[in-house]
């Protein structure tokens, strides 16, 4: 029914995103066995059949979930491998510094992954986002690894959002009951049951809840998107 959907809003760009990409072909290859060859109008179908033979839908948009290096090297390959016009990643809540692979910057890659599959510099990635993590059980994000992100992003020409830090915010250095820095507007005052996390080196991380924490890092929103999107 998605599927059905997507082909008959051609306005409109749908975000497709998984844990599994490894799966693309097999369910795209299912969902065709549901269409019916005497229906009036074959064509609703047949940008799938396309699909899977390499000619990506103009109106989708691929993307992975991936919370740390581990994950994000399992699946980009699988993503990698999928035609699509726009491929993306989302890395929320990020849990662990993450450097993006060489081929996913659009950069020739002799890996044995990407020989295997017969991939070029052409399947690189278009789009990242990142965020915390929010909720009763939320962890903190050290907010380094989002600027390193950030920055692989800026020096590769690709469009970086930054959806927001979670119920924690980082880029904070303790003095006494106050945490004051970088990602909040003016100070936090940490009371003796406010949790804190300290990283080393005098960052700190401080539950504040997801709406005081906000989506400022280094004092500006980060909502860049694909060019022409």
């Amino acid at each position: 029914d998605l599927l059905y959907l997507i082909a008959e809003c051609e306005h409109l760009d749908f975000l497709l995103l998984t844990k599994r990409p490894e799966l693309w072909r097999e369910r795209l290859t299912r969902a065709l066995t549901f269409a019916d060859p005497n229906e009036e109008n074959p064509e609703r179908w047949a940008w799938l059949d396309e699909w899977l033979c390499g000619t990506p839908p103009a109106n989708v948009w691929v993307g992975i979930t991936a919370e740390d290096q581990i994950h994000l090297d399992l699946r980009w390959r699988h993503l990698r491998a999928i035609p699509a016009l726009v491929r993306f990643l989302s890395v929320e809540p990020m849990l662990g510094r993450i450097a993006l692979p060489s081929c996913a910057l659009g950069e020739v890659c002799q890996c044995d992954d990407c020989v295997a599959l017969g991939l070029s510099e052409g399947e690189k990635l278009h789009w990242v986002i990142a965020g915390g993590e929010s909720g009763a059980k939320a962890r903190p994000t050290n907010p380094a690894w989002f600027r390193s992100l950030r920055d692989q992003c800026q020096v590769a020409g690709v469009p970086f959002f930054f959806k927001q830090h979670g119920e924690w915010v980082g880029s904070l250095t303790l003095d006494g009951e106050t945490a004051t820095g970088g990602d909040l507007d003016g100070s936090v005052v940490r009371g003796p049951r406010t949790p804190f996390y300290e990283w080393g080196g005098g960052v700190v991380s401080v539950r504040v809840g997801k709406k005081a924490a906000g989506r400022l890092l280094d004092g500006r929103e980060w909502s860049e998107v694909p060019r022409g999107q």
